[in-house]
């Protein structure tokens, strides 16, 4: 009877330390990310808005709530849209795995492949028909606000080039992050918000050539300046929510 009771009391035990750490996978709860793409396609350049529903309330593995009964990283749905600007609505499904951090969803053609790091759900894609770019979502779990820009740089220099600029400011963990897509490739960018202005910094794809921007955003709107100094270029940035 006493060796009965200890196997009692230890699962009680476990029980207890498992309802303290978090709920089970099961619960409903969700976590969702919204975020920009650009690229290229077989009928030239695109960019637009990815909206992604991760089926657990934290992506950290660390959390109970992220394993399955036995204890070992899961599997859990991940549903989304697809906004491309001047198309339609595409539905996206797949999953995410807990162990990984990996992301896998796909629709009409499209394929996204990404992985969770620091608050954020990134990666690539390829298009139907050829082609494909990157990725970057911020979650909108946090007490701020998450905007997803869409817009372009127009060089004012003498010889310079120009660009789709798109940019997610996430107002809670103060962030900046996007691409810039010109004829050379797509570069990332990376940088800091506050509640009204954002700063980005950025290395050219062909040249490799250190880059800045910055300036002011609302609710709807953002616009700012950008520089390149080793190529003597400079220019201006414009942009509105993506849609």
């Amino acid at each position: 009877m006493r060796f009965r009771a200890m196997q009692i009391s230890a699962i009680i035990g476990a029980a207890a330390i498992a309802a303290a750490c978090g709920s089970s996978t099961n619960n409903g709860s969700s976590t969702t990310f919204e975020g920009v793409i650009v690229g290229d396609s077989a009928s030239g350049q695109m960019s637009g808005e990815i909206t992604l529903t991760v089926a657990t309330a934290s992506l950290s593995v660390s959390s109970p709530a992220m394993l399955d009964v036995t204890g070992v990283a899961a599997s859990v749905n991940v549903t989304g849209t697809l906004k491309i600007l001047g198309g339609s609505t595409i539905t996206l499904t797949g999953t995410y795995d807990t162990g990984t951090h990996a992301l896998s969803v796909s629709g009409s053609g499209y394929t996204f492949n990404g992985t969770f790091s620091n608050g954020t759900l990134s990666g690539t894609f390829t298009a139907p028909g050829g082609g494909g770019g990157s990725f970057s979502t911020s979650s909108t779990s946090g007490s701020g606000a998450v905007y997803s820009f869409c817009g372009s740089a127009v060089a004012t220099s003498a010889g310079g080039g120009g660009a789709t600029f798109n940019l997610v400011i996430n107002t809670s963990a103060g962030t900046a992050k996007g691409f810039a897509s010109s004829k050379d490739g797509v570069t990332n960018l990376s940088g800091t918000a506050t509640s009204s202005n954002w700063s980005i910094s950025f290395v050219t794809v062909k040249q490799g050539a250190p880059g800045s921007a910055s300036g002011t955003y609302t609710s709807s709107s953002l616009t700012g300046t950008y520089s390149i100094p080793n190529q003597s270029e400079s220019g201006t940035v414009t942009g509105a929510i993506c849609q």
